[in-house]
């Protein structure tokens, strides 16, 4: 999104970022939606919240950077 915002003339094909926050919309919305864990040290976590905090600020910055909800 970054690079969308500061290239004068945009992207060569948009429909990437709208079919990528389309997606994400999607699978937040669902409620058994998994993510995959990390490794942590020896163990294996995987950081529900920080995970739901990255998803929804990807789809704020898309709503507004276009200007409406994916």
């Amino acid at each position: 999104m970054y690079y969308y915002r500061h290239k004068p003339d945009g992207l060569e094909n948009p429909d990437i970022i709208h079919r990528g926050a389309t997606h994400l919309a999607l699978k937040h919305e669902a409620s058994d939606w998994t993510y995959p864990e990390l490794w942590l040290a020896k163990s294996l976590y995987a950081p529900h919240d920080i995970v739901r905090a990255a998803i929804l600020a990807a789809l704020i910055l898309y709503e507004d950077t276009f200007g409406r909800s994916p």
